[in-house]
């Protein structure tokens, strides 16, 4: 009988590499894109608590949060600060709509943060831009009244993804 290895018909000796090459890119590109989600849902997940914690901080007229980094500002000015701290990302961007400061006005909350893929597979199914909103009622009278405004559009179209109350 033949010398050659059992279990091995004639002509099958580099079967294994080729299905392996098939494989493992295809196995490494899943794990990464899996990785790449996991990582935009968890910036997602943290910009979404960041922007209803810091708008209910302003429905409640506490626009620092207790935070003393963020007071001595205006009310605007330090729910942006504040939003921004409790994200826990940097570079993001937030405004604020409020069209008036009476008690049950509504008023609104919105960041946008760029994202960005770590691995860069996964970068055209995911999107450019997280974009968060939470609309909140005035509870407390400000005694300095909520004003719009805050930072630039990232996206250059003047905050129009964020919906006036």
């Amino acid at each position: 009988m033949g010398g050659g290895k059992p279990g091995r018909g004639r002509g099958e000796s580099g079967v294994g590499l080729v299905e392996m090459a098939i494989v493992v890119p295809l196995l490494l590109v899943l794990i990464f894109g899996m990785i790449d989600f996991g990582i935009f849902l968890y910036r997602d997940i943290g910009l979404t608590q960041a922007v209803r914690e810091a708008g209910r901080q302003g429905a409640v007229a506490n626009y620092d949060g207790g935070n003393i980094s963020c007071g001595g500002g205006t009310p605007t000015a330090n729910l942006v600060c504040l939003t921004k701290q409790r994200s826990g990302l940097s570079g993001v961007a937030v405004h604020v709509i409020a069209p008036s400061n009476t008690v049950g006005s509504m008023f609104a909350l919105c960041a946008s943060y760029q994202s960005n893929a770590i691995t860069g597979l996964t970068a055209p199914f995911l999107p450019k831009h997280i974009h968060v909103e939470t609309i909140m009622r005035l509870e407390q009278a400000p005694t300095v009244g909520l004003t719009t405004g805050g930072d630039a559009d990232p996206e250059a179209n003047n905050w129009s993804s964020c919906k006036a109350p």
